[in-house]
Parts: C-alpha cells; sequence; structure tokens
C-alpha cells in the first residue's frame, strides 16, 4: 500500500495555506488597530447564596416560600436574582448527604433538622 505519509501532512500538497498565513495576520493586526474592542464589563462575583438561604431560613424560623426568599434576597444584593438561581441553590441544598433545606411543600421551603 503506497499510502504510508501521504495523508500525514495535508499541507505538503498545499504550500499555499501556510504562505497566506503571514498576509492575513497582518491584515487581523491592521484591522484590531483600526477597530480596537472595548473591555467586557466584569462579571459580578459569585453570591453564597446557600448562606443567605441559610440564614433567612433560621431566622425565620418556619418554612418560607421561593418568592419571599427570593424577595429578600434581592434587597440584600440590592439586585435582581435569576429565579433558576434561586431554584439550583435550593435543589443543590436539597441533596447530599447532609441536606441544608428541606421541601415541605410545592414552592415552600424550611431548614432540614
Amino acid at each position: 500500500m503506497d499510502l504510508n505519509g501521504a495523508l500525514s501532512n495535508p499541507f505538503e500538497r498545499h504550500k499555499l495555506l501556510l504562505g497566506r498565513l503571514p498576509s492575513l495576520h497582518h491584515r487581523l493586526l491592521a484591522l484590531a488597530a483600526q477597530s480596537p474592542r472595548k473591555p467586557q464589563p466584569r462579571l459580578p462575583r459569585a453570591i453564597p447564596l446557600h448562606e443567605m438561604i441559610t440564614e433567612l431560613l433560621e431566622q425565620a424560623g418556619q418554612p418560607i416560600p421561593v418568592s419571599e426568599l427570593r424577595e429578600a434576597i434581592e434587597q440584600r444584593l440590592g439586585r435582581r436574582l435569576p429565579r433558576t438561581t434561586l431554584k439550583a441553590a435550593l435543589a443543590a441544598g436539597l441533596s447530599g448527604d447532609r441536606p441544608r433545606f428541606r421541601r415541605q411543600r410545592y414552592g415552600v421551603y424550611e431548614i432540614a433538622e
């Protein structure tokens, strides 16, 4: 079989592709100099949701609906909290060997004992 090495180096037959690379590089640098990108805003730091939820449930001393938990957390943060983020934190706190939270009924959570 005469294919040994024939397919291992695809640029052997297409050296023009490698020859165009420096010109492409210079063209991209020129475009970047003409219209540089603005820096992206920094993403907010991670929120210690488990601690906040635990603290709120302990202070209440009774089960709290998710809507009230979300309002209280948003007041503490001073910004909106996506509903899915809170639901994910609650779901993570329900599982494991030692769950933090317990779902009393649909949409209502309490501290696990």
